[in-house]
């Protein structure tokens, strides 16, 4: 190769080789670019289906709770809230026997034959704890809230 050759087939390969790194940061920006809208994507999702309520008896908020699209959370705030009047209304079961029962998904919390809540690990995720301290937790409240409603009707 004479001299003038040489340099541009030295020029030649370094602008390839300048298209070629273009194209990797063309690309890495691109993929960056979708994995981004991929997370707003889910985190839209997921504030959309795991939405909260709270869980009222006598105008007191006992906790929140959280819903899915399926069952959203008012409607299971509302039936919750209606299993603790239910309970509380059963003299026959004391404050202090609302219990915890584990299933394979699930943490229930009973009054007496009463289901009044069933806790799942994305509950505990949402409140950044385990499904067993949510569960105590929660059975802590439900106790409390099942005597005051006794305690608010008694004379």
């Amino acid at each position: 190769m004479r001299g003038r050759e040489k340099i541009a087939w030295r020029w030649r390969k370094r602008r390839e080789i300048q298209i070629v790194i273009a194209s990797l940061l063309v690309w890495v920006l691109c993929v960056a670019t979708v994995q981004g809208a991929d997370r707003q994507g889910a985190a839209a999702s997921d504030s959309r289906s795991f939405e909260t309520a709270d869980v009222i008896v006598d105008g007191h908020v006992i906790f929140k709770i959280r819903g899915t699209a399926t069952f959203p959370a008012a409607r299971r705030a509302t039936e919750i809230r209606h299993q603790i009047i239910a309970a509380a209304e059963d003299e026959s079961v004391p404050a202090s026997a609302v219990i915890l029962k584990e299933k394979d998904d699930r943490t229930l919390l009973i009054a007496g034959n009463r289901l009044l809540l069933d806790l799942f690990d994305a509950d505990a995720q949402i409140e950044g704890t385990s499904r067993q301290i949510l569960a105590e937790t929660k059975q802590r409240l439900l106790q409390e809230a099942i005597a005051n409603y006794r305690s608010d009707r008694s004379p």
